[in-house]
């Protein structure tokens, strides 16, 4: 059975009694999400937690929990839908392909030093001729010229890029590395490019735990909650 198919707490069993890792959790919720070793951790602490309270006999609690957990989650991730993007020329600004199912932003977890708490960053996506033009910017000559020196002009547009990286605030763990049919591609034949995406950050909150059995947070709830809520 699809890790879509089974109930939010038939997946934390599972990974209570399985291996907890970043590919599990992406296999249910999507690639748009990520995680730090120290809320892989959280992650499986929920779940131990979850599994804990049914051995108790707190099965429907159990339950509960877990799709309000799913629930705040999901919502955290609705931001990252996936869609259809061009692959734009840098030197004639012509599309020239197509990426298929691209995030629009991504999630990075951190824990929150809370019970079933995490720290959350969205990061926006960047594509790669935007990432260039902001370079240019910096250093147009050492993109465009021919006068200068080969040595020169690799070093001079080096430093423009990373530069371009610190203003647009890309996570280089997020960059992605995908491929595309260029539309010049003669059919029948097997023809691929490659671009990169990436992405810079956006801004940031927290997935934070009220429900039974929590620590007091940081945060304040407008409505009444028996789970999980988002901050930002």
């Amino acid at each position: 059975m699809s890790e879509n198919n089974t109930s939010a707490f038939a997946f934390f069993t599972k990974l209570s009694y399985g291996c907890i890792s970043e590919s599990a959790i992406r296999a249910r919720y999507g690639q748009a999400i990520s995680l730090s070793p120290e809320a892989l951790a959280r992650f499986g602490q929920i779940a131990g937690w979850l599994t804990g309270l049914s051995h108790a006999g707190k099965g429907e609690l159990s339950a509960k929990l877990a799709d309000d957990f799913e629930a705040a989650l999901r919502y955290t991730l609705a931001p990252c839908a996936s869609e259809d993007i061009e692959v734009m020329s840098e030197y004639s600004g012509n599309a020239v392909g197509t990426l298929t199912g691209v995030p629009r932003c991504r999630v990075m977890l951190y824990d929150d030093a809370t019970f079933g708490g995490f720290r959350v960053c969205w990061y926006r996506r960047v594509s790669n001729a935007q990432r260039i033009a902001a370079a240019r910017e910096i250093d147009e000559e050492a993109y465009s010229s021919c006068d200068l020196p080969e040595d020169e002009s690799r070093t001079r547009w080096q430093a423009a890029l990373e530069k371009a990286d610190d203003e647009l605030r890309l996570r280089k763990e997020l960059t992605d590395y995908r491929y595309y049919r260029p539309t010049w591609a003669i059919e029948g034949e097997y023809t691929t490019c490659s671009e990169l995406v990436h992405y810079g950050f956006s801004h940031n909150g927290g997935l934070l735990y009220h429900g039974p059995g929590g620590a007091e947070v940081l945060a304040v709830n407008l409505t009444d909650v028996r789970g999980w809520s988002l901050h930002t």
